[in-house]
């Protein structure tokens, strides 16, 4: 007979409570159930899923009917009763952990420690590069603001000679006025 259990699982076991009393078999059929129903309507929230088969069998949540599987011999692949469910097992957790988004596979120490070095290595690259535009960006406002300087400095210089070329040609158009009155005079 079928039924739906307390976590919406359709098995035959579904009639029975399922605790850690519960026979292996139908405690491993449940979690193969349970895990292949995660697998097709998205695992709950809050729910962390083994990483490995041999997690699963150490695996305990009570609020959705898992228990540990307590024997090594009773979490066997090459089960004759229960082996293919134990394999399957592990086939979705294998695809579960591949849907989670930012999940990778599992790679060797010595290949995350050179993908951090080369990252880190690149970091200060471009740490060194930034740096060096920088100072020469300063280089270039500072050398800009003494030539603005240098051509204020000359603008003032040019103003001032400017004032004076024009006080002295004011002077010499007042002496010529004045000569030029003294002959008017004379004649």
């Amino acid at each position: 007979m079928m039924s739906t259990n307390s976590c919406g699982i359709v098995s035959e076991e579904a009639m029975i409570e399922i605790t850690k009393e519960t026979p292996v078999p139908v405690r491993i059929k449940h979690l193969k159930d349970l895990l292949a129903k995660w697998e097709q309507e998205g695992v709950p929230a809050g729910v962390v899923v083994p990483k490995s088969p041999r997690r699963a069998k150490a695996w305990e949540m009570p609020e959705y009917h898992v228990f540990p599987i307590g024997s090594p011999r009773d979490w066997n692949s090459k089960h004759e009763v229960w082996g293919g469910d134990v394999k399957e097992i592990g086939a979705i957790i294998k695809r579960l952990l591949n849907k989670k988004p930012g999940r990778h596979h599992w790679e060797p120490e010595r290949l995350r420690r050179i993908r951090t070095q080369t990252k880190l290595t690149d970091s200060e690259e471009t740490l060194k590069k930034v740096a060096a535009q920088w100072h020469e960006a300063q280089e270039r406002a500072e050398i800009a603001e003494t030539r603005h300087r240098q051509l204020l400095k000359k603008l003032e210089l040019a103003e001032a000679d400017r004032s004076a070329a024009l006080d002295e040609n004011a002077e010499l158009i007042r002496l010529m006025s004045s000569e030029t009155k003294k002959l008017q005079v004379v004649s």
